[in-house]
């Protein structure tokens, strides 16, 4: 009978050693898969809610974009906010690609407790929408890092409307502020920023990515086009 011949210790520590590896690569594969499992993100489809879509966009002094679209995109911000910041890039995008059929309205949301900053960029962008710059101060916001030096930047080049009009015209940017915080929370806002799409036949979606927006521009322009 022929004895089989039984490995040496360099061949069974190779032997251990393979197997070990396969193990760990293995049990480290099935770690990457539930670690990106547990980070992908899932992105909320539009919810359709039953309000009317003047309680969503309020008060209509100067919309970004066309007047007379049928579309209105509505964001509840925070000035200091960045994922805010982030979003006004992508914001810019999607009313570039759906064109005169949707307009912008941005609503301030000042997260006060973890924001400290935001209160007064909020009006003071406001108290510039009196002379029609809103939009310029709102997007100089969201450039760059909020910070102190850039809210009294503002606050000095709009210092004539503040002596014309006194302390009321800022009282007034206040309450628009405050009127803006109110509705939000009516909506169900609870973070920054928080996107919703007015459609024709008074329909309204709270968003949960600004890339449903064409999609359901399409969806309810066939609809009430």
């Amino acid at each position: 009978m022929k004895l089989k011949k039984q490995p040496n210790l360099s061949e069974r520590t190779e032997w251990i050693l393979s197997i070990m590896l396969y193990g760990s690569g293995a049990a480290l594969m099935a770690a990457g898969v539930v670690f990106y499992r547990a980070h992908v993100v899932r992105v909320a489809d539009p919810k359709p809610l039953e309000v009317s879509t003047s309680e969503v966009i309020g008060r209509l002094p100067d919309l970004f974009g066309n007047p007379k679209a049928r579309w209105t995109l509505v964001e509840f911000g925070d000035y200091q906010c960045a994922p805010c910041r982030r979003a006004s890039i992508e914001v810019r995008r999607v009313m570039s690609s759906v064109g005169d059929r949707l307009r912008f309205q941005f609503r301030n949301y000042p997260l006060r407790p973890i924001h400290p900053l935001s209160q007064s960029a909020a009006v003071a962008a406001e108290v510039a929408r009196s002379r029609g710059e809103f939009w310029k101060v709102h997007d100089w916001f969201y450039d760059d890092v909020l910070t102190t030096d850039r809210i009294q930047s503002v606050n000095r080049t709009y210092a004539s409307v503040k002596a014309m009009a006194g302390s009321a015209n800022e009282r007034d940017a206040s309450a628009v502020v405050e009127k803006d915080i109110k509705a939000g929370e009516s909506l169900g806002v609870n973070s920054t920023p928080t996107f919703f799409l007015c459609c024709p036949g008074n329909r309204v979606y709270r968003l949960g990515s600004l890339k449903q927006v064409q999609q359901l521009v399409r969806d309810t322009d066939r609809s009430f086009g």
